[in-house]
């Protein structure tokens, strides 16, 4: 009779601790970096501090534009709550086939915004909301984050390769 009671008592504490393994498990795969991101650098001063993922395989030009997308995990949550950041853009460099970055190409080099979404997790998941304001294009501040991640999308493939690998 104790053996019936004790199974009865274990039967749902097992029951119970499996189910928080699963949930345990499925947090993990929430909180995991998409495919094709890869970490360009981590800003520890001024706004956006954090750290910065490009989506390195998604990068694509088509009409003379280049469109690129890229996450910001933030050290700490924005006035909103929200923990990371998705922006899909566009900007004027083709990929540069002479493989010379010279000042006059990058002092014509713009930038537009597509869309910026904001997540509650961090890598873009969770819920998350857009933002709905009209987007113009820009050109990026010297010595910026926006400026350095202009550069890295404009650099030719194997030049891009190169670079990702010295920054780890």
């Amino acid at each position: 009779m104790k053996k019936l009671l004790l199974l009865l008592f274990l039967i749902p504490l097992l029951v119970s601790c499996s189910q928080n393994n699963e949930f345990l498990s499925e947090k993990k795969e929430v909180n995991s970096l998409p495919e094709g991101y890869e970490h360009i650098f981590d800003k520890n001063e001024g706004e956006l501090q954090g750290s910065y993922y490009l989506d390195t395989k998604g990068i694509r030009a088509k009409d003379g534009m280049t469109f690129y997308s890229y996450i910001v995990d933030y050290d700490e949550p924005n006035e909103d709550g929200m923990l990371s950041e998705k922006t899909y853009g566009m900007t004027n460099c083709k990929f540069n086939k002479s493989k010379v970055f010279t000042l006059n190409f990058f002092s014509r080099l713009k930038y537009k915004n597509i869309t910026v979404e904001f997540f509650n997790q961090p890598f873009a998941q969770g819920q998350g909301f857009s933002d709905a304001y009209e987007f113009k294009w820009k050109k990026p501040k010297k010595e910026t984050v926006g400026e350095l991640l202009l550069k890295i999308i404009c650099l030719p493939i194997h030049k891009r390769e190169e670079f990702l690998e010295l920054a780890e």
